[in-house]
């Protein structure tokens, strides 16, 4: 129905089995719009796997690289969820209250302090990866910049 609507078909949340349930049925490219590749990220599976990707180029769709710090480098997603669980076991201990301006505060400087953010290279890496699968007609950039939060990789923290 999306095709016939003209509607693109957006296949970045979905599960490996749906994207393939999409691929059997879609008359239209499909696009990735923000999504990166698997093949950094071992087991994070919102990223797509390079069967995905090689699916995604045959039938004319295009995956646009997601800037997220998590979804360009494991290193980011283990450090995610070292810092995640330091800011919950500080606040407690700091006995701030939960949602306070102090403990907002709080957790804002200690990510920004002790987070490892990816870096503009490793979003290069990725386009990199997709023109050696599938070629540059197929990878985009799809930042994602209102989704990622403060995970933004070094040098691609704006626009500018």
């Amino acid at each position: 129905e999306m095709n016939r609507l003209g509607m693109m078909v957006d296949v970045s949340h979905i599960t490996d089995s749906a994207f393939y349930d999409v691929m059997d049925i879609t008359e239209a490219p499909v696009v990735a719009t923000h999504s990166s590749c698997r093949h950094f990220t071992p087991g994070f599976e919102r990223n797509m796997s390079d069967d995905l990707i090689k699916r995604l180029g045959k039938n004319g769709g295009v995956i646009m690289i997601n800037f997220g710090s998590t979804f360009l480098d494991s290193s980011s997603q283990s450090s995610m969820d070292k810092v995640r669980k330091e800011i919950t076991e500080l606040i407690k201990e700091k006995d701030f209250e939960a949602g306070s301006d102090e403990a907002e505060q709080f957790r804002t400087e200690y990510f920004q302090n002790n987070f490892k953010f990816s870096t503009v290279e490793k979003v290069a890496d990725h386009i990199d990866h997709v023109v050696e699968l599938v070629g540059i007609d197929h990878v985009g950039l799809g930042s994602d910049y209102d989704g990622v939060g403060p995970t933004l990789p070094a040098g691609l923290k704006d626009v500018s």
